[in-house]
């Protein structure tokens, strides 16, 4: 559990914001919730085996700040992911959450998209001026080894721009997703967690 890292409450504390561990009672609520959610938007209803499998822990904002979230990716522990796969992430900030889902699959022979719907919600509900976007990267497909490795941002659809510019928000995405599509799909997911954390709540590169 040393990975649990909780910043401090202010007051001086000389603590660097990553030291502190949090209690198994906020951990099983964060795993507990954010497996409701996951399952929820990833459809399973739990009369077969789950094609994903969740983790619990700290991912990092685009500038370094981290922040607990529960994602869900297919098994590390897989040779290759599929050719086509399904993740999620879920992340609460107080009044709000932070949610998203990727899908990630082949284009064509040489090429390999990443989709992420990324959205924050309160209450329940989406919307109501709050940030919402979704975008595609397109990259070389992981069986493919080129001697130059790049992504290319595809396409964004600012959804709701909340109280954002939508400009601020389209440039803070194209800067940082397509550096994060690196690693097996549970990384993804938590990088592109990570983009939409820095990209939605802020906007601000």
């Amino acid at each position: 559990m040393s990975c649990m890292l909780l910043p401090p409450g202010g007051g001086g504390n000389p603590c660097p914001p990553d030291c502190l561990p949090i209690c198994t009672d906020e951990m099983d609520e964060l795993r507990h919730t954010g497996w409701r959610w996951i399952s929820h938007q990833l459809g399973l209803d739990g009369s077969k085996e789950s094609p994903v499998k969740q983790y619990i822990g700290v991912v990092r904002r685009t500038d370094g700040l981290p922040f607990y979230a529960t994602i869900a990716a297919p098994p590390c522990d897989e040779d290759a992911p599929s050719d086509d796969w399904r993740g999620a992430f879920y992340a609460p900030f107080g009044f709000f959450r932070l949610c998203g889902t990727l899908r990630g699959h082949a284009g064509d022979d040489d090429r390999y998209l990443l989709e992420v719907d990324a959205w924050l919600e309160a209450e329940g509900r989406a919307g109501s001026g709050l940030t919402a976007a979704r975008w595609v990267i397109a990259g070389p497909h992981p069986k493919v080894r080129a001697p130059n490795r790049a992504a290319l941002l595809q396409s964004i659809e600012i959804r709701s721009s909340g109280p954002h510019d939508d400009d601020d928000l389209r440039s803070c995405i194209a800067l940082h997703a397509p550096n994060a599509v690196w690693g097996d799909p549970r990384s993804v997911v938590a990088q592109q967690c990570g983009v939409a954390a820095a990209c939605l709540i802020e906007a601000v590169c």
